[in-house]
């Protein structure tokens, strides 16, 4: 969902935002033990993050035009969840030529 707004002198400014829920079944855990299908070695264990069960998503965004050809978008995401908060914050410089 987003809102266009009028710089003037043909610019434009989109104020972006969402909202969701994320809920996850099953195995959580984050660990995984796989191997190579041609390999002779043994498997191997990958361990990553455990997902939580339910989080809140959510994200804010804006892109700016700066000039004819500059345009600046600055992203922030987060997961909120009581054993979970993560958030993240882009921001990216568009120069067309």
């Amino acid at each position: 969902m987003g809102r266009a707004f009028d710089q003037g002198a043909g610019r434009t400014a989109v104020l972006s935002g969402r909202l969701g829920w994320r809920h996850a079944w099953d195995d959580r855990a984050g660990d995984g033990r796989h191997a190579f299908a041609a390999s002779p070695t043994p498997a191997f264990t990958v361990h990553g993050l455990p997902v939580t069960g339910d989080a809140v998503v959510a994200g804010l965004g804006l892109d700016l035009d700066l000039k004819d050809r500059l345009s600046l978008i600055v992203d922030w995401s987060a997961q909120l969840a009581p054993d979970l908060n993560a958030n993240t914050l882009a921001a990216t410089l568009n120069w067309r030529f």
